[in-house]
């Protein structure tokens, strides 16, 4: 506790308080103190503050019984046992403390109860703490801990700066101030926490960052450029790190609302680069859906809202000429963002009815590409047993002529369908089940020997589709 703190708050500082504040600023808490009589006196001053019935004295006493706490293990074995049974019993209307260092071990010392009064306390503080931001961590680790979902968290979080704001009477611009102190100290919590995310995380994300209190932005031009860019950051490691958030339109609503703080001007350059990464992030997330077949039209229209079609487009289209996996009508959907009508819907009816066809010609060619339906090997041994059997050479010949014959023909059904094969045998290739087919226990990202060619379709101008998968064992 500071000395100019003591002498100048408004609400005196009991005696023994004020003692214990200046043993531990001498660094005199040692084991061999602990045992005198000046020790105990002022000990007991202060536990007669923790028990008083003044408000202010028990928070006052609880915060330097923590901070005295801290200094060391014979110390916390004396400080700690008696702010337990403190916080165990009926706890006084709260009175906050003037210096943010005696806020910061109140915090500390709050930490070891769980009741529902304390955690309501610590997102009030959260929310309304100015410039303690030791504390504010503190407070934001007991609200977090004691929240069972990162929606719960932000829910209760965004009520308590509302309040803040109404009663601290903050403008848009301290509020922001206000919003990224606290973001700065719970956005690792919102990105990679174990806990759930809830149903309405998204939601309770846009309240967060773009609620109605800052959707005009802030008035300082400087202020403005750095809030956004740094909450547009937090957002795209929130979506890297959480399926739940980058699937969820509302999300890539609180780009929308920070983008419209420039209108009728353009955002800067910072701000575009990090709009561009959540972008990325967003097609990706449309890209696992178009893989299970799903087309996820609102959060399309979200992203394209929130970070330009040209760019949402450019990204979809590099999305889908890259996975051979997806159906044609899928691929087209995720390029695009729109299904085949007019004059190309009877060519998708009979590409969807041509499936089971190309897939039969597909398997033909792989038949036919093995070394044991070689026509240029029967012609060799026919040619070699030619002198001693005649008549069995002769018939090897015609089948080799039959099945020359017969290549030739599927090559050119082939073609004429636009199918081709995939893959060399021995060549190594790394393990995706999507294009590869194993009777082996493959790790995904793993390398793998192609064993047998696969067969896709390839029209020019549109992504290639997989008609058959290619067959892969283990290195």
């Amino acid at each position: 506790m500071h000395e100019s703190n003591i002498q100048s708050g408004v609400t005196p500082v009991p005696q023994g308080v004020r003692h214990l504040g200046t043993m531990i600023q001498a660094r005199r808490l040692t084991k061999e103190f602990f045992k005198t009589e000046e020790f105990e006196r002022a000990w007991d001053e202060v536990q007669a503050c923790m028990n008083s019935d003044q408000g202010s004295d028990v928070w006052t006493a609880l915060s330097i019984a923590s901070r005295a706490s801290s200094v060391s293990k014979p110390a916390e074995a004396i400080f700690l046992p008696a702010i337990k049974r403190r916080l165990s019993e009926a706890l006084p209307e709260w009175h906050p403390l003037e210096d943010g260092e005696d806020r910061y071990y109140l915090a500390k010392a709050l930490q070891s109860t769980s009741r529902i009064q304390i955690v309501d306390l610590a997102f009030a503080e959260l929310a309304r703490e100015e410039v303690a931001e030791r504390a504010r961590r503190v407070w934001a680790d007991i609200a977090f801990d004691h929240s069972s979902s990162r929606q719960e968290f932000l829910a209760r979080l965004n009520r308590c700066v509302a309040l803040a704001q109404r009663e601290q009477d903050l403008t848009v611009d301290s509020l922001i101030r206000r919003l990224r102190r606290i973001n700065n100290v719970v956005v690792e919590d919102l990105a990679a926490s174990e806990k759930p995310t809830g149903s309405d995380y998204g939601e309770a994300l846009r309240g967060f960052y773009a609620g109605r209190a800052i959707a005009k932005g802030p008035e300082d031009s400087a202020l403005k450029e750095e809030s956004a860019v740094e909450f547009v950051r937090s957002l795209a490691r929130i979506i890297r790190l959480s399926f739940a958030a980058a699937s969820d339109p509302e999300v890539y609503g609180v780009l929308t609302v920070l983008r419209r703080w420039w209108r009728p001007s353009s955002p800067p350059r910072s701000f575009e680069a990090l709009s561009k990464t959540i972008a990325e992030v967003g097609v990706e997330t449309l890209h696992i859906f178009a893989r299970q077949g799903v087309r996820n039209k609102l959060l399309r229209e979200a992203i394209v809202a929130a970070c330009s079609r040209n760019v949402v487009d450019r990204l979809s289209k590099a999305a889908a000429d890259a996975d051979v996996s997806l159906p044609e009508d899928v691929s087209y959907w995720l390029a695009l963002g729109s299904e085949r009508t007019g004059e190309r819907s009877t060519a998708a009816l009979e590409a969807l009815s041509g499936e089971r066809l190309d897939e039969r010609i597909g398997r033909l060619l792989i038949a036919l590409s093995s070394p044991d339906s070689s026509f240029r090997a029967l012609r060799t041994i026919a040619d070699q047993v030619g002198i001693l059997m005649p008549e069995e050479a002769s018939a090897l010949s015609r089948i080799a002529n039959r099945m020359s014959q017969i290549a030739t023909w599927s090559n050119a059904i082939a073609r004429s369908r636009d199918l081709e094969l995939t893959g060399v045998p021995g060549e190594v290739v790394t393990y995706d089940p999507a294009v590869h087919d194993t009777n082996e226990d493959c790790v995904i990202g793993s390398k793998v020997v192609v064993a047998s060619p696969g067969a896709v379709r390839r029209i020019s101008g549109r992504p290639q589709v997989l008609i058959v998968k290619m067959e892969v064992r283990s290195l």
